[in-house]
């Protein structure tokens, strides 16, 4: 039988709204690329990051575990809230 370990988990969600993304860069913990779509969301407790899309559309990545996802993605949702366009 073989060993193994779950070292990388990558999910993806919906916020439910739309993202503020040019007030979102003006933190600190927020990497963008031009040639890249979304942000890079850094420093979050349970997931390693978190690119974030305009549309709300979220990935996680280098989660160990679906209660670290789901930990992320509550902490995400409340940080996002003054993100959030009408």
């Amino acid at each position: 039988m073989v060993d193994f370990h779950v070292t990388n988990i990558v999910a993806n969600a919906d916020l439910g709204w739309k993202i503020d993304i040019g007030k979102l860069c003006e933190e600190r913990n927020v990497v963008r690329n031009e040639n890249f779509p979304g942000v890079v969301y850094k420093q979050m407790e349970h997931v390693k990051s978190a690119l974030i899309f305009a549309s709300g559309k979220v990935v996680f990545t280098g989660a160990k575990s679906k209660d670290s996802i789901d930990n992320a993605f509550t902490e995400l949702k409340k940080k996002m809230e003054k993100f959030r366009l009408l």
